[in-house]
């Protein structure tokens, strides 16, 4: 194997998040095109490794508390033996930035991979960022973190902004979204969100809670528990609203294109996302969806879909919104025409592999 195609990945774990799924597809994507993948984790492999592709090897240093010696000894045999190492979310950066440090006389190639979601109301530089040394490229998932790293992280190798994608195969997902509305059926929404305060959750359940004065309606909100506090306060507001029988959660799915033909429509409503990458999913099946108007996959595809996107959260204008949108009748086949030509695994490769390189 040719050495500058080989490459160490590293995060700490990958459960169920959007900076996950792109890990996981990246992984598979560079394995798919000829690159040599190693996968180390910091702590251990998690729910998603279950779709990587079985030629990628995967290394655990399970490393339960920070600072674990021996974690710290394997961690620097393995990264010895590349060139190229990629390291994706901070933490994970901190980790194993901090350690290459320590070690002499070598030069790699280092790419730290910069997920942070809440950059619009998080702004603030983490003290290992300002003092470790900057030998190494930034990749900002937004326009909005690749201007808060030039703000911020001057002397790096280099900026390069480096929108998510999701490799979603048509031969094993389900086809483009079929669920057509009658009058008479259940107008069934979806939300794909990780349960967090950020995500602003409570918006979706408000406007089923309007819709629900004129028409029988059901959310299923598709997420793993990342805060169990505002986790209880949704269930909390759902038996406020008596709204039992038309709110689910579904905290294990882990592949979800292949359920989104059973809706009418998706919702998002975070506060600050650098994707959202759920907004591809949903493209990538033609399903219609409003979404709050924030994260670089809003930036792409606000010329061609403005009606998609909404910028405050005001109730009664999501609920006209929703339903201007629902009596429409979208060409499905337009929408995954989109995906295809905006989110296309052909141009990350060359994008990524330019920053590889550069």
């Amino acid at each position: 194997m040719n050495k500058e195609k080989k490459v160490l990945q590293i995060i700490s774990r990958l459960d169920s998040g959007g900076a996950e799924k792109v890990f996981v597809d990246i992984c598979n994507i560079l394995n798919k095109n000829g690159y040599d993948v190693t996968i180390l984790y910091t702590r251990s492999p998690g729910e998603l490794s279950r779709l990587l592709s079985n030629e990628i090897t995967q290394i655990s240093l399970d490393r339960n508390f920070r600072f674990n010696f021996l974690a710290i000894l394997n961690f620097i045999g393995i990264v010895r033996n590349y060139k190229t190492v990629h390291i994706h979310l901070r933490n994970t950066f901190f980790f194993a930035k901090t350690i290459m440090s320590l070690i002499p006389k070598r030069n790699w190639n280092v790419v730290f991979h910069d997920h942070f979601g809440t950059i619009d109301i998080d702004k603030k530089v983490p003290f290992l960022l300002k003092v470790l040394k900057k030998d190494y490229k930034y990749i900002g998932v937004s326009e909005t973190l690749c201007s808060w790293a030039h703000d911020n992280l001057s002397g790096l190798k280099g900026i390069f902004n480096l929108p998510n994608i999701r490799l979603i195969d048509e031969k094993t997902d389900y086809e483009i979204s079929t669920c057509e509305l009658t009058k008479q059926d259940t107008l069934k929404f979806v939300q794909v969100s990780n349960i967090h305060p950020v995500k602003n959750i409570e918006h979706s359940i408000n406007i089923i809670a309007e819709i629900r004065k004129t028409k029988n309606v059901h959310l299923t909100i598709y997420g793993f528990i990342a805060n169990k506090d505002y986790y209880n306060e949704l269930i909390r507001l759902i038996q406020t609203l008596e709204l039992y029988d038309h709110v689910k959660f579904i905290h294990n799915e882990l592949n979800i294109p292949s359920v989104l033909s059973y809706y009418h429509f998706g919702l998002y409503t975070s506060k600050s996302e650098s994707g959202p990458l759920v907004l591809i999913e949903y493209l990538s099946r033609g399903l219609p969806f409003l979404s709050f108007n924030t994260g670089e996959v809003v930036k792409q595809l606000i010329n061609e879909y403005p009606q998609f996107i909404i910028d405050n959260y005001d109730i009664k204008q999501w609920v006209d919104c929703i339903f201007t949108l629902i009596n429409k009748n979208y060409d499905k086949k337009k929408i995954v025409k989109y995906y295809n030509d905006n989110f296309s695994e052909s141009k990350y490769l060359k994008r990524l592999i330019s920053i590889y390189d550069y």
